[in-house]
C-alpha cells in the first residue's frame, strides 16, 4: 500500500502542471494476526482476516517557479477491506478520506 507522496508520473509538462492518479494494488497484512500499525488496528484472534483494502489517490502539482517553488494538492481514499471493517478496535465510520495541500520552496 502506498502513502501519499511523490510520483514519477507527470503530465502537461509544458504548462508546468502535473496531474496523476494511482490505483494501488490490494493491501494485505502478512498474517491475520498482524497489526495495521498506521491506524493501530489489530485482531489478535485473526478472525478479521488479512485484507486491508485499496487506496485511490489523485494529486495536482504546479511549479509556480520551476526549480524553486512547487504547490501540490491532492486527495486519497482508503477503501477498507475486511480487516479494517471487522477488527475489534477498527474505526466504524467507513472509508477514510485524506486531503492535503503543500508548498515546497527550494533555495
Amino acid at each position: 500500500m502506498r502513502v501519499p507522496g511523490v510520483s514519477g508520473q507527470r503530465g502537461f509538462s509544458r504548462a508546468g502542471i502535473g496531474i496523476s492518479s494511482d490505483l494501488d494494488p490490494t493491501a494485505w497484512l502478512e498474517s491475520p494476526f498482524d497489526a495495521f500499525t498506521a491506524a493501530g488496528v489489530q485482531d489478535s484472534s485473526g478472525l478479521s482476516g488479512s485484507y486491508v483494502g485499496q487506496q485511490l489517490e489523485a494529486r495536482i502539482r504546479w511549479d509556480i517557479l520551476p526549480g524553486n517553488c512547487r504547490l501540490e494538492t491532492g486527495v486519497a481514499t482508503l477503501f477498507k477491506g475486511s480487516f479494517l471493517q471487522n477488527a475489534p478496535n477498527a474505526n466504524p465510520n467507513g472509508d477514510t478520506l485524506y486531503a492535503w495541500v503543500e508548498c515546497t520552496v527550494t533555495f
